[in-house]
């Protein structure tokens, strides 16, 4: 406040010196001044009590803190500059010129503001309105978090659940799960998430949980081999395997008769793999140390006639099984394609089992596919897939394909030969 008045003191200051110059410019009207001005000056020793009076009066009222300011701000060296121009006392004309009035217009702003103030102390009925509103609120939300603490069970919002399942989209594609599959198991999945009421305690395991649920649900296809066997009598099961170059079909054989040997049942194994070399002898080898019966032909035989042959000899003996081993080939191959399908019109295979690695990835989905285009797939068997740490493209097969998987390679050994489940998948996907 004391600098407002300072720099009011100087403005005042300043208009006075202002004034002097002009006063100093039209010196006919001073001169006239300085006359009246001299004539009242002389008529005042005569009135000694009257002079002596009004100095007091000044020196009075100039004694107050503040014009005392405001005198130390005026340019005292341009008021005597004033006195050596003129010799006439103008000195007692600035005198009266002190604006002593403005200093109580001063005095009298101060009460206005002191109103002022005392005006804004004084909060509007809008503004404690809004401010008991806020409290309001914050004991809402106090009551809300308060509530939440004794709730056993949350749900997610849909930002937490679209960020969850991106991640999760992205983990399937990275499992070697195809677009199309990912794409329909996060819809289904997504449903379920928005409804879905989770445990704070555990809520990661509710998560999996439906994440489950749901995998079992896009998976659900049968895959019992047996089930796909019609009931013949006196007639053996016919198995055509088919696929393409070291997917491991005739290893797959000997596991294979493996199995049912030791389910009690009589196995003959038609090496109709005459092309690549060695295939016939491999056979052999697995057959002798399994204790069954190999039908064979020299290579370049017509794979066809030995496919007949080992059925016929089955039949002739009432064997239960027979295994057809083929040589491999790429879909791609028109003349190897025929070449399957005659085998499979002369023998009429009960079952026509297409042998994939696990680590082929989507390329598998996509053969599949044309081999069962051309010549007709009844189901799948997954060979490696304990050197696949994936195993995505199981759950793309069942999906999209629609075709069941009847059991999984685990290993080299005649044993490693599994049943295969959805569950198998989802556990190691989950």
């Amino acid at each position: 406040m004391f600098g407002l008045l300072k720099k009011k003191f100087k403005d005042l200051s300043d208009k006075i010196l202002g004034k002097s110059k002009e006063k100093i410019d039209s010196e006919d009207q001073s001169q006239e001044e300085t006359s009246s001005d001299t004539s009242k000056t002389l008529d005042v020793p005569e009135e000694k009590s009257p002079v002596s009076k009004e100095p007091i009066s000044n020196s009075e009222e100039l004694s107050v803190p503040k014009v005392e300011d405001a005198k130390e701000e005026i340019p005292v060296p341009k008021v005597e500059d004033v006195k050596e121009e003129k010799s006439t006392p103008k000195v007692e004309d600035v005198k009266e010129e002190i604006p002593i009035p403005k200093v109580e217009e001063i005095k009298e702003e101060k009460p206005i503001l002191k109103e002022e103030i005392k005006e804004d102390k004084q909060p509007s009925k809008a503004y404690t309105d809004l401010e008991s509103k806020k409290v309001e609120d914050v004991k809402k939300t106090t009551f809300t978090k308060i509530k939440s603490l004794f709730s056993s069970k949350i749900k997610l919002s849909e930002k937490e659940i679209s960020e969850f399942l991106d991640d999760f989209e992205i983990s399937l594609l990275e499992a070697d799960v195809s677009i199309d599959s990912s794409t329909a198991i996060i819809e289904d999945l997504k449903k379920r998430l928005v409804n879905a009421s989770f445990s704070k305690t555990n809520i990661l395991e509710d998560i999996k949980k439906n994440i489950k649920e749901t995998l079992k649900e896009q998976l659900n296809i049968d895959c019992d081999i047996n089930n796909y066997i019609s009931q013949k009598q006196n007639e053996p099961l016919i198995i055509l395997i088919i696929g393409p170059n070291g997917a491991g079909k005739t290893t797959t054989i000997s596991k294979f008769a493996n199995l049912y040997k030791n389910q009690g049942k009589s196995v003959v194994l038609a090496s109709s793999d005459t092309f690549r070399a060695g295939s016939i002898d491999q056979l052999e080898v697995h057959a002798k140390r399994l204790g069954v019966k190999v039908v064979k032909q020299n290579y370049g035989s017509d794979p066809a006639a030995v496919a007949f042959d080992a059925v016929a000899s089955a039949k002739a003996n009432k064997n239960d099984v027979v295994l057809i081993d083929t040589a491999g080939r790429q879909d791609t191959n028109i003349n190897l394609m025929q070449e399957l399908s005659k085998i499979k019109r002369v023998v009429k295979p009960d079952l026509t089992i297409y042998i994939g690695e696990s680590q082929s990835g989507q390329t598998i989905v996509e053969q599949i596919q044309k081999f069962d285009k051309e010549i007709g797939v009844t189901g799948v068997i997954l060979t490696k897939i304990d050197t696949d740490p994936k195993g995505g493209v199981a759950i793309s097969i069942l999906n999209e394909i629609k075709k069941p998987i009847f059991y999984i390679g685990t290993g080299q050994e005649y044993n490693d030969i599994e049943k295969f489940s959805p569950e198998y998948i989802i556990e190691r996907i989950v």
